[in-house]
């Protein structure tokens, strides 16, 4: 009986004298270095926004690549003309970028230091398309969105050697199945907008006139969404032709709007 309580005094004593560190009692030394830690994060904090200030600064200097040129460009209609996948479709401008390479190496690294950058990815491929809608009021005044209309423009911008006749007949072979895997995808992204426009009226016609824009616009927001989607399908799938690719050259972007520029 004595012998049990000794052992068991002994066990408070030892639990007593190994306390937790949270258990210990705060000094002032606690608090100079609470104090310290924190003054450090702050300017740490500083020395991030001033960076990132730097970064950003520096970012919206770099030269333009010459996809982005391109991109900016209003086109050639003639150009977009002579692409059988654009045929039918009205108001489509293309312009090009050129690629100064003559072997697969160059070419590859030439289509990343040239792509287009937006939304903080690259892309050698861009298709940009808007849609106008209007509506004039009837002859008693009311709301005319029953009669309204729309129109649709695009622009596709493509990448193209610059000499052609430079490449050897494997790597012309090579960009040819390329380049052409390119066109068919931006052409099926400005074809499927372009059969969109359809949606888009009817959810002009079907809205009130204070609530008209907004209609058309949620029209657009949900072609754009669906061709996102596409544009995932590609990318995670199986390229075409992958000698240029680097499993992102499929990548388009899409600028839908404003509906009233």
């Amino acid at each position: 009986m004595d012998a049990r309580t000794g052992s068991i005094g002994k066990a408070q004593a030892s639990a007593s004298a190994d306390r937790k560190w949270f258990r210990r009692q705060v000094t002032p030394l606690h608090l100079i270095a609470f104090l310290i830690l924190f003054a450090m994060l702050l300017v740490l904090n500083d020395a991030y926004r001033a960076w990132r200030q730097k970064w950003l600064l520096d970012s919206a200097n770099v030269p333009w690549s010459s996809g982005e040129i391109a991109a900016m460009q209003h086109g050639s209609l003639s150009d977009a003309a002579a692409i059988p996948e654009l045929r039918g479709i009205p108001n489509v401008a293309v312009s090009y970028y050129d690629i100064d390479a003559t072997d697969a190496p160059g070419i590859t690294w030439a289509l990343w230091a040239d792509a287009i950058r937006i939304n903080g990815k690259s892309a050698n491929a861009l298709s940009n398309w808007w849609y106008d809608w209007r509506w004039d009021a009837r002859s008693d005044g009311s709301c005319g969105t029953a009669n309204a209309t729309v129109s649709f423009r695009a622009h596709v911008t493509l990448p193209r050697i610059k000499d052609l006749s430079a490449l050897s007949p494997e790597v012309a072979r090579d960009w040819q199945a390329y380049s052409n895997a390119v066109v068919r995808h931006e052409a099926s992204h400005v074809r499927r907008a372009y059969e969109g426009r359809n949606v888009v009226i009817q959810a002009v016609r079907s809205s009130s006139c204070a609530n008209a824009d907004a209609a058309g616009q949620s029209a657009v927001d949900k072609i754009g969404y669906e061709e996102a989607a596409s544009d995932y399908q590609a990318e995670h799938g199986s390229p075409e032709n992958a000698v240029f690719a680097w499993g992102w050259g499929w990548r388009g972007s899409r600028n839908q709007g404003p509906a009233k520029p």
